[in-house]
């Protein structure tokens, strides 16, 4: 079917349809009746398998959304840029997880078929489910998504690799800067480095108002970031602190205070994002499917977070910035306050 034709019939079924996509995967969801579950379900598996792609779409979507929309947001948002930035410093930037998101299109509807057609497998793919139940769940996923076709290639490999990625902005004042420390993968040590963004943070926002604890993590990657907005005079200053902070957990065990701090923190984030709507629950659970969950956050130990913090500070990393980087110290001059 057209996108004109299966958007109609979605509409007559009382569906609604919506994806999310990211560096490593593609999130398809819709939120509808419980009656039209197996619709929702065979539009989904219908644009996976076999969409309808026509050349005029294509290029209707890469003049009015990305050209237009997509990368104009992004050059005027030092917070996406430095969210590039991060990604290239942590990972490097040929590699899939370092290569930048905001980019223009030219692909063609042959091309893009081709390339998604290898790329197509029940192996890589979850099924998640909020309000159907668990049989039928099974029973859609089965009847849909079980169509294994041989010789489909595994994901490219992007190791944490650190280093500096600065992108310097002419006539700017401020600076967005970030260091980006390695974690763990996708599910590894996940309720121990949740916690640890999260007392990171709280320790970073209590001296230095601006800053914040950003953190991803992939199939074979992760990273933590520390970043903060300053004026560019003061950007080697604000580094030196971040770097303090770093250093000092990675000396001693957290308070218990600041570990409850930490995990209550932690606890209103994943019930914040996991609750609402049904589609957003969707969404949550199918990103987030291998966090780590309330109930784990509380049994870390400070002893925990401190080994953690200090491997990190020992490894890899990255140092990223947006802006005026003219005062910005060398990674290696960072390196020596760790």
């Amino acid at each position: 079917r057209s996108a004109i034709r299966l958007n109609r019939d979605l509409h007559d079924a009382g569906v609604v349809t919506g994806c999310a996509a990211g560096r490593e995967n593609i999130i398809y969801s819709a939120e509808c009746p419980p009656d039209a579950a197996g619709i929702a379900l065979q539009a989904i598996a219908e644009t996976i398998h076999s969409p309808m792609l026509s050349k005029w779409e294509m290029n209707d979507i890469k003049e009015k959304y990305i050209n237009a929309i997509d990368i104009p947001n992004f050059k005027r948002s030092t917070r996406l840029m430095l969210s590039e930035a991060i990604h290239a410093a942590a990972f490097g930037p040929y590699s899939p997880l370092g290569h930048p998101l905001y980019t223009p299109c030219h692909i063609d509807p042959e091309s893009y078929a081709a390339s998604w057609e290898k790329k197509i497998s029940p192996k890589k793919m979850t099924l998640v489910g909020v309000g159907v139940s668990h049989e039928a769940l099974l029973n859609f996923g089965d009847e849909l998504f079980t169509d294994e076709k041989e010789g489909v290639p595994g994901m490219i490999s992007s190791p944490f690799v650190g280093g500096e990625n600065l992108v310097h902005l002419a006539g700017a004042s401020n600076c967005c800067v970030a260091l980006v420390l390695e974690s763990s993968p996708a599910g590894k040590d996940a309720a121990t480095l949740t916690l640890l963004k999260h007392l990171l943070g709280i320790r970073l926002s209590s001296s230095m108002p601006g800053t914040e604890v950003a953190s991803s993590s992939y199939a074979d990657a992760g990273f933590v970031a520390l970043t903060a907005e300053c004026s560019a005079a003061n950007s080697a200053k604000t580094l030196e602190s971040v770097a303090k902070v770093l250093a000092k957990l990675a000396a001693a065990a957290p308070t218990s205070e600041e570990i409850k701090s930490a995990v209550k923190s932690a606890q209103i984030d994943l019930l914040e994002k996991s609750h609402g709507s049904a589609f957003k629950t969707a969404h949550f659970l199918a990103g987030e499917i291998r966090s780590a969950s309330p109930g784990e956050l509380s049994k870390v130990t400070g002893k925990a977070l401190q080994e953690a913090c200090a491997k990190m500070v020992k490894s890899k990393i990255g140092l990223a910035g947006v802006g005026n980087m003219g005062h910005v110290p060398s990674l290696d001059k960072i390196k020596t306050m760790l």
